[in-house]
């Protein structure tokens, strides 16, 4: 609905109570319980500040019971568990395979690669919209093609710095362990280029009302890298996860970029079909 202020206001504004609650409650009584609260808090800061925001200044909400609604959300909840899945399956494996020390490390490795998820999210959000209004118009085709230009020159960044000078990150966030989750580290940067765009490519194809192949590509990728997780790990412990992971994403980002290049085939819609588009787009967000 072109409102990410708003998203990006809540998230900065609730964000900023949660870590003050934190820093107080840790120097108060530092216990996982004050941990455990605090989240809750939080949780229920966004809930109740999204509800009111929507409500007041986005259109009135009322409580009912819509089926249909529920049907066309499956795609999205299978989505989103199935990235959760995806997320700390390997984590999971690993405890399985090897001990809890393995576990850890390779846990703080993966919490770096993580956090640069932001980066192709919010290039996804912020062409979600016009994607939605005007589907695969030329213009948007060409944005597509430069997004994902700049995340895999990111994500090849990335990997070079980490390799060049990954100690002075490991050491400043992790200490006496850095020797040991530096190597990790190493392995697991060898996703991000492909990480940055499965998760492009992947709310692409959810902005053109895609879902569905786009969950079909993360279910075959969440399956190979389970199965590869298995085989890799008794080989070559918390490297063959990294490796497992890597392999994944592989398998995802074909998947996907093959379901975007059958949509790319089809001939881009007139600039009539494009203001019918934009036209239903903003009706249906209004309704």
């Amino acid at each position: 609905m072109g409102k990410t202020s708003y998203n990006a206001g809540i998230s900065v504004g609730v964000e900023v109570l949660f870590l003050t609650l934190f820093l107080l409650g840790m120097w108060w009584v530092p216990s996982l319980e004050i941990l455990l609260g605090v989240n809750i808090l939080r949780s229920l800061c966004l809930l109740g500040t999204a509800v009111v925001v929507t409500h007041w200044w986005l259109c009135p909400l009322r409580v009912s019971w819509d089926s249909s609604f529920i049907k066309e959300g499956i795609p999205f909840i299978l989505l989103t568990l199935l990235a959760m899945l995806r997320g700390q399956g390997d984590t999971l494996l690993l405890g399985f395979f090897t001990d809890y020390d393995t576990v850890g490390h390779y846990h703080l490795a993966l919490r770096i690669v993580l956090a640069f998820s932001f980066v192709p999210t919010t290039v996804g959000l912020a062409l979600f919209p016009q994607l939605a209004a005007h589907s695969v118009s030329r213009e948007n085709r060409r944005a597509l093609m430069q997004g994902a230009g700049y995340l895999l020159g990111l994500g090849l960044l990335g990997i070079a710095a980490v390799f060049l000078a990954p100690a002075p990150l490991t050491a400043m966030l992790y200490g006496s362990l850095a020797e040991t989750i530096t190597p990790l580290l190493c392995l697991l940067a060898l996703s991000f280029p492909l990480t940055f765009l499965c998760l492009f490519l992947s709310a692409t194809l959810q902005a053109l009302h895609q879902e569905t192949k786009a969950l079909a590509a993360l279910g075959v990728g969440t399956g190979t890298g389970f199965l590869a997780t298995c085989a890799l790990i008794p080989l070559f412990g918390a490297g063959g996860a990294a490796y497992a992971r890597v392999f994944s994403a592989l398998i995802q980002l074909v998947l996907l970029t093959w379901h975007l290049c059958h949509l790319f085939s089809q001939p881009a819609p007139s600039p009539h079909d494009s203001g019918r588009a934009e036209a239903q787009f903003h009706h249906r967000a209004h309704a």
